[in-house]
C-alpha cells in the first residue's frame, strides 16, 4: 500500500504541467474578458473588435473550452467574425466594382480609340479621295491642252502625279513623253516679231520696244545676257556672221546698230529707214545690211565700217507694190530676196556695188507673201503667204527660178520660216497655233507643235533647238529631235532588236526598213530591203543578226543583216499560196511561224537560215490567219484568224503541234499576242474590245477547251482595235485602232485591268505597237506612214519634264488646282546633265 505522502510526491509534477498549460490560458481569457468588455462599455464599437489573424486564434482557443454561448466573451468574438466576414463580402464588393469599372473603362478607351481611329481614317481617305479627284481633273486639263499647249500639259501632268500617284496621273505622264519637250524662256509683253540665233546667241525682238538676248549653250538652263531697249515697237533683228554687230529696227523707221563685242551691248548708230520696218536681214558676209518697210521700201547699207555705215543706192528694177515684210539673202551674199503684200517674191542681184537690182519676180502664191529664207545650200528659196501654203522656189539660177513645191498643212494665216542648218527640215510659224516642221526628203510635215497664240517668229539654233515666239510675247525653247520619225510607207508591222538600237518596220509597198535609234533620240534609215510585192510583217531576232520579212507574194524571206547595211537575203519561204500576213521569231532563233490568207499557219525549223525546214501546217482556221505569237522558250502558239476565233497550241512536239483552246469572238480578231510569263493572251477584235484570256495548263491529249469567257474585256477604243503588245515585264498592254489612238493598260490585276492613257497624235489608223526590249520605252506605227515614239518610265519622263520645262508656277497652280496646296513638283528630282 502507497503511502499518501508518496502519491503526493508522484502527481505533483503532473499538476505543475497543468497549472503552467493552463497559464497561458488564463491570460487569453482575462484579455479576452478585458476586450469583450471594453467592447460592451463602448456601445459594441467595432473598432474594438478583434480582426485577421488576432481573431482567428482567439476563436479557435475559445472553441477548445466550453463556454455558453451567451457569454460575453462568446457574444464578442462572434460579432468580431461578422464584422470581418462583412468587411470580406465588401472588399469582394469592391474588388469585383472594380474589375467592372476597370473593364468598362478599357471597353471606352478601346471605344474611343476605335472611333478615333475611324475618324482618322475617314479623314484620311476623304483627303485622298479629294486629291484623287483634283488629280483627275488635272489629268484631264492636260489632255485637252495637249493638243494646244504642250508644255502646259507636261507639267500638269506632273503636278496631278505628285497630287496623286494614280494609274492615271502615271498614263498622263507616259502620253506627254509623245510631244516635244520645251523650256519656256523670259518672256515679251507683247507680239514677237523676230527671233535669230547667231551660234548658241538667241536674239528675240518685240513690239515692246525689247530685244532679249539669251545665251542656249546649254538649252535646258538658258541664260539672260542683256535686254536693249528701243523707243517704239520692234520688228526686226539681225547679228553679223562674226557676231560683233546686231541690227534692230522697228515702228520708229530707224534701224539701229549695236557692238556686241561687249556685255551689255553699246549702241553705235541709228540709220533712218524711211517707214516702219517690217524686218532686217545681213549678208552672210557680214557687209551689207538690208531693212524692208511697212510703206513698200527696200533700204541696203554698206555696214563694213560699222560706225559709219553707208546707205547704197536704190538699185535697179520695179520694187514691190505696196509694203514689204520679208527680206532674206542667200548664203553667198549675191541675192537677196523680198516677200511683199502684192503677193510676190522679189530676187535681187547684189553683187553690182550700185545697190540692189532685180532678177526676177515669183508670183506663185495667191495671197500676202509674209516671209522668206534661203535654203543653207543656197539652191531653194522657202516663201509663206497668207494662202496658207509653204512655197519651196528652186533658185539655184536666180534669174530662171522653177516652179515650185507647194507644201500644205497649216489651218491659217503662216507668217514665218526658218530652214535647219543642215538643210534636212523647214519649220513654219502661223496663226493655226501651230510651228510645224517639215521634212525636206520627200516635202511631209513631220508633227505640228501646238501652242496657244498665233507663232509669228520661228527659228533653229544650234543642234538639236528650236525657238518659238507668239503674239502674247511667250518664247519657248524646242527640245528636238521631235519623237516622230516618217517612214516611207503606211506601216504595218514593226520590230526592236539590239537592245533598242535597231527597229525594222514593214512599209507595204515600199518594202521593208532597217533604222538606227540613238540614246537621244535620233532615229536614222539604214537599209531598205526590195520585195516584188507589199511587206506586211516583219520580225528580227534579239542580237539583231536575222530579220524575217513576209508580204503580198506568198512568201516569207530570212536576211542576214549582221550589217544592217548591206542586208543579204539567205532564204524563200514559198509553201503558202496566197498572201502573208503575220511572222514571229523564237528568241533562240530556232523556230518560226508564218500566217496568212490562205486560212494556214504555218511552223519552220531556222536553226540554220539558209536552209529552213518545214515542220508543220496548221489549218484549223476557216478564213485569214491574221497574226501569230510565240512563247519565248518557243513551246506555246496563238494564232487569230478571221474565223471570229483565236487558238492556243502546244509546241512541245514541233512536228505535231497540238490544238488546246478556242477562244471564241464575236468579230474577226485582228490581233493576238502571249504575256511574257505564258500565262494571258490578249487579243484585238473589229468589235473595238480587246480581250485578256487565261492559258489554260496543258496535259497529254487533253480535250481541247472552247472558251466564250475572257478574265476582262477592255472597252477604250472607238473603232476596231489592231495590234497588242506586253511590255518585258507583263504589267502593261499597249492596244492600237483604227480610231488613231494607242492605249496603255495596266494589267497586274488581269480581271481588272485599268485604262492608263491613251497615245494620240496619228492621224491615220495605227496598225502596230511594240516596247523596246528594256520596256521603257515604246513605238506605234500608222497608216499616216509615221512612227511615234513614248517612254513608258515614269520616273524618266518626271526627270525629263524637270529638266526642260520645270513645274507649274504658282499661279499655273493655283489655275488648275485651285483647292491643293502649292507643291515643287520637281522637289528633290535629279535631273542629271539634262538639268
Amino acid at each position: 500500500m502507497r503511502s499518501p505522502t508518496k502519491r503526493c510526491c508522484t502527481r505533483g509534477p503532473r499538476l505543475r504541467g497543468w497549472i503552467d498549460a493552463d497559464r497561458a490560458g488564463l491570460r487569453n481569457h482575462q484579455r479576452l474578458t478585458e476586450a469583450a468588455e471594453a467592447w460592451e462599455a463602448s456601445g459594441r464599437d467595432t473598432a474594438l473588435l478583434y480582426r485577421g489573424t488576432q481573431l482567428a486564434v482567439t476563436v479557435d482557443w475559445l472553441n477548445g473550452r466550453l463556454a455558453p454561448p451567451d457569454a460575453p466573451e462568446r457574444r464578442f468574438l462572434d460579432a468580431g467574425v461578422r464584422h470581418e466576414q462583412h468587411e470580406t463580402a465588401a472588399r469582394r464588393r469592391r474588388a469585383r466594382r472594380l474589375r467592372q469599372l476597370v473593364a468598362l473603362l478599357s471597353a471606352l478607351v478601346l471605344l474611343t480609340a476605335g472611333a478615333t481611329g475611324y475618324a482618322l481614317w475617314q479623314r484620311t481617305d476623304a483627303l485622298a479621295e479629294r486629291d484623287r479627284s483634283a488629280a483627275q481633273v488635272a489629268v484631264d486639263d492636260a489632255e485637252r491642252l495637249r493638243q494646244v499647249d504642250p508644255s502646259l500639259a507636261m507639267r500638269l501632268s506632273l503636278a496631278a502625279h505628285r497630287v496623286a500617284p494614280t494609274p492615271q496621273t502615271r498614263g498622263a505622264l507616259l502620253a506627254s513623253s509623245g510631244s516635244v519637250y520645251s523650256t519656256p524662256l523670259p518672256r515679251h509683253r507683247y507680239t514677237v516679231g523676230q527671233a535669230l540665233f547667231h551660234g548658241s546667241l538667241l536674239a528675240t525682238a518685240a513690239a515692246d520696244g525689247l530685244v532679249r538676248l539669251t545665251d542656249v549653250r546649254h538649252p535646258a538652263r538658258p541664260t539672260a545676257i542683256a535686254t536693249l531697249n528701243a523707243r517704239d515697237s520692234l520688228t526686226g533683228v539681225a547679228v553679223t556672221s562674226d557676231g560683233r554687230l546686231l541690227a534692230t529696227g522697228g515702228d520708229d523707221a530707224t534701224v539701229t546698230l549695236w557692238a556686241l563685242s561687249k556685255i551689255p551691248p553699246r549702241q553705235l548708230v541709228s540709220l533712218p529707214a524711211g517707214g516702219a520696218v517690217r524686218a532686217l536681214a545681213v549678208s552672210p558676209d557680214a557687209r551689207t545690211l538690208a531693212a524692208v518697210t511697212g510703206e513698200g521700201g527696200l533700204r541696203v547699207w554698206d555696214i563694213t565700217r560699222r560706225e559709219r555705215p553707208v546707205r547704197l543706192p536704190e538699185g535697179t528694177g520695179a520694187g514691190h507694190e505696196g509694203p514689204v515684210n520679208g527680206v532674206a539673202f542667200s548664203p553667198d551674199s549675191r541675192t537677196l530676196a523680198t516677200a511683199g503684200d502684192d503677193r510676190t517674191v522679189r530676187l535681187w542681184n547684189m553683187t553690182h556695188g550700185r545697190g540692189p537690182a532685180l532678177t526676177s519676180t515669183l508670183s506663185s502664191h495667191k495671197a500676202q507673201v509674209r516671209a522668206v529664207a534661203f535654203a543653207p545650200d543656197g539652191r531653194t528659196l522657202a516663201s509663206v503667204s497668207f494662202d496658207q501654203t509653204v512655197h519651196l522656189t528652186p533658185v539655184a539660177d536666180p534669174r530662171h527660178p522653177k516652179r515650185p513645191t507647194v507644201l500644205r498643212g497649216h489651218n491659217g494665216l503662216i507668217h514665218s520660216v526658218a530652214f535647219r542648218p543642215d538643210g534636212r527640215h523647214l519649220v513654219t510659224g502661223g496663226d493655226d497655233q501651230t510651228a510645224r516642221l517639215w521634212d525636206l526628203t520627200d516635202g511631209r510635215e513631220l508633227m505640228a507643235l501646238p501652242q496657244p497664240n498665233p507663232v509669228r517668229a520661228v527659228a533653229f539654233g544650234p543642234g538639236d533647238v528650236l525657238v518659238t515666239g507668239d503674239d502674247e510675247g511667250r518664247v519657248l525653247l524646242w527640245h528636238l529631235p521631235p519623237p516622230v520619225t516618217l517612214a516611207p510607207a503606211p506601216t504595218t508591222s514593226m520590230a526592236y532588236a539590239q537592245e533598242g538600237r535597231m527597229l525594222v518596220t514593214a512599209n507595204a509597198e515600199a518594202g521593208a526598213r532597217i533604222w538606227s535609234r540613238s540614246p537621244a533620240g535620233h532615229v536614222t534609215p539604214l537599209a531598205a530591203l526590195a520585195h516584188p510585192a507589199a511587206v506586211n510583217a516583219v520580225t528580227v531576232s534579239p542580237d539583231g543578226r536575222l530579220l524575217v520579212t513576209a508580204g503580198q507574194d506568198h512568201r516569207a524571206r530570212l536576211w542576214d543583216v549582221t550589217d544592217p547595211h548591206r542586208p543579204a537575203l539567205l532564204s524563200t519561204l514559198s509553201r503558202h499560196t496566197d498572201a502573208l500576213y503575220t511572222v514571229a521569231m523564237s528568241k533562240d532563233k530556232r523556230l518560226l511561224a508564218t500566217g496568212g490568207e490562205d486560212h494556214t499557219a504555218q511552223l519552220w525549223d531556222i536553226s540554220r537560215p539558209s536552209h529552213p525546214t518545214h515542220l508543220a501546217d496548221m489549218s484549223d482556221h476557216t478564213d485569214r490567219v491574221n497574226s501569230v505569237s510565240l512563247s519565248k522558250d518557243g513551246r506555246l502558239m496563238a494564232t487569230a484568224g478571221g474565223d471570229y476565233r483565236a487558238r492556243l497550241w502546244d509546241l512541245s512536239d514541233r512536228r505535231h503541234p497540238v490544238l488546246i483552246a478556242e477562244l471564241l469572238h464575236p468579230n474577226q480578231v485582228n490581233g493576238v499576242e502571249l504575256s511574257p510569263d505564258n500565262r494571258l493572251v490578249a487579243t484585238t477584235d473589229d468589235d473595238r474590245k480587246v480581250r485578256l484570256w487565261a492559258v489554260p495548263k496543258t496535259r497529254p491529249r487533253a480535250l481541247v477547251r472552247t472558251s466564250t469567257s475572257p478574265l476582262s474585256i477592255m472597252i477604250g477604243h472607238r473603232e476596231a482595235s489592231r495590234g497588242a503588245a506586253f511590255a518585258p515585264d507583263g504589267r502593261t498592254l499597249a492596244t492600237t485602232s483604227d480610231d488613231r489612238t494607242a492605249q496603255l493598260w495596266d494589267v497586274v490585276d488581269p480581271g481588272r485591268p485599268v485604262l492608263l492613257t491613251a497615245l494620240t497624235g496619228h492621224t491615220g489608223p495605227v496598225l502596230d505597237v511594240e516596247f523596246s526590249p528594256d520596256g521603257r520605252s515604246l513605238a506605234t506605227a500608222g497608216q499616216d506612214a509615221t512612227l511615234r515614239f513614248w517612254s513608258n518610265d515614269v520616273a524618266a519622263a518626271i526627270r525629263r519634264v524637270c529638266a526642260l520645262d520645270g513645274p507649274l508656277n504658282r499661279e499655273e497652280w493655283k489655275a488648275h488646282l485651285p483647292r491643293q496646296p502649292f507643291r515643287r513638283s520637281c522637289e528633290g528630282v535629279r535631273t542629271g546633265n539634262s538639268g
